[in-house]
């Protein structure tokens, strides 16, 4: 039979109708991919540029909290924290972003204090809990080297020479089965007790003294030392820290002063050029005494307190005296080391994460 033309006219529309259908929903389908994927990609943008930011900003903040335990430890709040001999300390940063807030929280063992673990965290506002923390632990330096903040009461790159009406050494935990090392010497030379020194059953410890004893004993160079020292010449007697014997004519080299306490000891330092002092009868002196040059005659002639440690780059001459090195722990039990202010604190190597 003939085909109607009205029939195929009907197929024709028909055909075309569900071909524009499929190419509008094809285009559909695709523009919501673009969209979809173009939606995606700002998301990732978004939340790799928030990565990024809180991430700055918690690593400005450990860069700020090293400055801060720098000048101001002293003014952390310390508080017991849930685990045995842990104490932590919150401190809210302000800061130029109204949208991120930091916090530094500082943490450390007792047992431990000049070593301090700080977390720093940077952490949106919006509710959303996105953050970012960076932990690092520091190491409090003070005038001090770590290894000499427990210095034994004497340390000495010689000998002691002739013979000492007494000479007491008390190290820490003195005259028990604790009790600490009395004496540092040269591991190079081989020196004998005066028959009369009596050590208070501590120990005798050799140690390389090849380079001088400053680098064992001090943090800071001496021109360093000498800036504090000429810094701390302003003040009191009483508020002074660090010393520095004057260049003087023979006979005139006497030391008669009483300087530091059992909770601010000093630095007495004798440069070589001040030569070897000799203490006047009765000194009491808290701290530590250093002495740069060889004492060929007698530092004292009777009673000689040292609570803290005596520093001798040489022989010292100790004839006809009587003498008495005390670990700091004798002016306060609680005492285990010579506690001086803090003059910076340096990165533990390894300790740095991101969680």
């Amino acid at each position: 039979m003939p085909t109607s033309p009205h029939w195929r006219d009907h197929q024709q529309g028909a055909a075309t109708l569900l071909i524009t259908l499929s190419l509008t929903m094809s285009i559909t389908i695709i523009t919501l991919a673009v969209a979809r994927t173009q939606l995606v990609e700002q998301r990732i943008y978004s939340n790799e540029n928030w990565n990024t930011r809180l991430f700055l900003q918690a690593e400005s903040a450990l860069a700020r909290s090293v400055v801060y335990l720098n000048s101001a430890v002293g003014n952390l709040s310390w508080r017991a924290a849930a685990e045995d001999n842990t104490e932590t300390s919150q401190l809210t940063l302000e800061t130029d972003q109204p949208d991120i807030s930091t916090e530094l929280v500082f943490s450390r063992d007792t047992n431990f204090d000049r070593m301090i673990s700080v977390q720093a965290t940077a952490r949106r506002v919006d509710g959303s809990n996105i953050l970012v923390g960076i932990s690092q632990f520091l190491r409090l330096i003070s005038i001090l080297t770590p290894r000499a903040e427990s210095l034994p009461p004497l340390v000495i790159n010689g000998c002691l020479t002739a013979t000492p009406l007494t000479i007491d050494i008390r190290p820490q935990d003195a005259d028990t089965d604790r009790a600490g090392v009395s004496i540092w010497s040269d591991s190079s030379t081989a020196c004998s007790l005066p028959g009369s020194a009596d050590i208070h059953n501590g120990s005798l410890e050799t140690i390389d003294m090849a380079n001088g004893l400053w680098s064992i004993v001090f943090s800071v160079s001496t021109q360093e030392f000498m800036q504090l020292a000429e810094q701390d010449r302003s003040l009191p007697d009483q508020d002074r820290r660090y010393w520095v014997a004057q260049e003087s004519g023979p006979g005139s080299n006497i030391w008669k002063r009483n300087p530091g306490s059992a909770i601010s000891p000093v630095i007495l330092y004798f440069p070589a050029e001040a030569g070897c002092p000799v203490f006047s009868p009765g000194t009491v002196i808290y701290g530590v005494v250093f002495i740069e040059s060889v004492c060929p005659d007698p530092i004292a002639s009777y009673n000689l307190s040292i609570i803290g440690s005596l520093v001798v780059n040489g022989d010292l001459n100790i004839a006809d005296s009587g003498m008495q090195l005390n670990n700091i722990q004798i002016a306060d039990n609680r005492q285990k080391r010579l506690d001086f202010p803090i003059l910076r604190s340096v990165p533990v190597p390894g300790t740095w994460k991101d969680f």
